[in-house]
């Protein structure tokens, strides 16, 4: 693999990843700035920070340590010669991870306050003069003299500021992350996860990484790791039941019939060709 090569990679990525946090920014602050037009009728919380600004700024911390390693971020491969880059698969997989969680928190949140407010005016609207007269009065202390507020129970509001919490708490675990406490428990859980495949290769690529960024003493868990995963591997293996074994030899049929009827089919393409030209050459 070329230097030229690596390099249109790295930043055609780096325009990719950049293009969706700067979407993330954007949705996040519509949302905020809805449950601010909100808090005009109903005392709720809208002091939320944007975690897509949180995380444009950890993305450029990240990266400049990369970069001041001679390594990248964004890179598929760590070098010409080493091809994967699982340290930034595992940075990648936590962070995605924090932001998917912290957005659902926050979603559900701002939809239950919308859902609320919305049906409490329904009700306020079916109301008679007098009755809203009276409704008004009894929130002229909580709400400031605005006669638009909604009278919704703190109890039902402090339920809903708990997801609001959450998603703060996933904002400040993003604004904290750093590669000296958090990469080697983010490598674990990449090593771990099956559908990785984490393999020597990435072994390879990890430990060169590591020593780029001057973390080797987190080399020996990786390799610690790297061998219990592969040794439950090979129990697995030797431990499957009849139906686990029929499962895979069936999937295993399947697979052989279609790489034979893909065969099949170039073969007839091709014999079809070499006729087309037989004839065009009489």
């Amino acid at each position: 693999m070329s230097e030229n090569i690596l390099v249109d990679e790295k930043e055609n990525q780096k325009k990719l990843i950049y293009d969706e946090i700067d979407k993330i920014i954007h949705d996040q602050a519509d949302l905020i700035s809805s449950l601010e037009e909100i808090k005009s009728f109903v005392n709720i919380d809208t002091d939320a920070p944007n975690i897509g600004i949180t995380l444009n700024n950890k993305l450029n911390e990240l990266s400049q340590k990369f970069d001041d390693a001679g390594i990248s971020i964004f890179s598929e491969s760590v070098s010409e010669k080493i091809e994967g880059n699982p340290v930034r698969d595992a940075i990648f997989d936590d962070i995605t991870l924090k932001i998917y969680t912290a957005r659902e928190y926050f979603n559900e949140y701002a939809f239950k306050i919308y859902e609320l407010v919305k049906k409490e005016y329904e009700k306020v609207k079916s109301y008679g003069n007098f009755r809203k007269f009276l409704y008004a009065f009894e929130n002229v202390t909580i709400y400031k003299n605005n006669e638009d507020a909604l009278r919704i129970p703190i109890h039902i509001l402090n339920k809903l500021h708990v997801n609001l919490e959450k998603y703060k708490q996933l904002d400040e675990e993003l604004w904290n992350y750093n590669l000296e406490d958090n990469l080697e428990d983010s490598l674990v859980s990449l090593i771990n996860n099956d559908e990785y495949g984490y393999d020597k290769q990435d072994l390879k690529a990890t430990i060169y990484t590591l020593k780029k960024l001057g973390l080797e003493r987190l080399i020996p868990k990786i390799e610690e790791v790297e061998k219990d995963r592969e040794s439950k591997l090979d129990n697995k293996s030797w431990n499957l039941t009849n139906s686990e074994k029929s499962e895979i030899q069936s999937k295993a049929k399947k697979l052989a019939d279609r790489i034979k009827k893909r065969e099949t089919e170039n073969n007839t393409k091709e014999e079809k060709q070499k006729d087309n030209n037989n004839n065009e050459s009489r």
